[in-house]
């Protein structure tokens, strides 16, 4: 049996007007996609299908780079590029679930790589010696005691904090305006 529902004749009829409203404003906002020209695209659409486009490309290649060169023993890994092509990933408009995991634990690991980086210019890397190689790297001794810039000073942004506006240059502009002008959600 159907739940009942019990309402003034007042509210039902806000209801119903409500609903109509909605309904008449749906077939208005069909109505003019419907007549927006299909082929012309203006450039700053173009410049972000490109960047996406590039983006996806890229993927496999840096994938494969992170998978097989371990950046605890190779030095000079670009952490700050890496991080910041994570953060396009992030943002970029129709991101699958997989490249959002990707983009997600390769901020996490830029992070790692910028403290290892910060150890290694400490000249105190032997210290992680005794560390599991699966365990989180501590801050390194030059950020912690020094008060130069690097992770977690307070002096400068981690790679995993860093804001899309750090992100190369127009791409920002070009993402907005493919998905309608809006910043992409993302969920980090």
């Amino acid at each position: 049996m159907d739940p009942t529902i019990t309402c003034d004749y007042s509210q039902f009829q806000t209801m119903v007007d409500k609903i109509r409203t909605l309904e008449t404003r749906n077939a208005e906002i069909e109505r003019q996609l419907s007549l927006a020209p299909i082929t012309s695209e203006n450039e700053s659409a173009v410049v972000a299908r490109l960047c996406i486009s590039g983006i996806r490309a890229a993927l496999p290649i840096v994938q494969f780079s992170v998978a097989n060169l371990d950046f605890r023993s190779i030095r000079g890994w670009p952490h700050a590029e890496l991080a910041a092509l994570a953060r396009c990933v992030q943002e970029m408009p129709g991101v699958t679930a997989i490249e959002l995991e990707w983009a997600n634990r390769t901020v996490r690991d830029a992070a790692e790589m910028a403290k290892l980086d910060g150890w290694r210019r400490s000249g105190r890397q032997q210290e992680l010696a005794s560390l599991p190689l699966d365990a989180p790297i501590p801050e390194p001794p030059m950020a912690m005691e020094s008060g130069l810039p690097g992770p977690g000073n307070g002096a400068g942004q981690a790679a995993s904090e860093a804001g899309p506006e750090e992100m190369p240059p127009g791409l920002v502009d070009a993402l907005q305006a493919l998905s309608g002008g809006s910043k992409p959600a993302s969920s980090s």
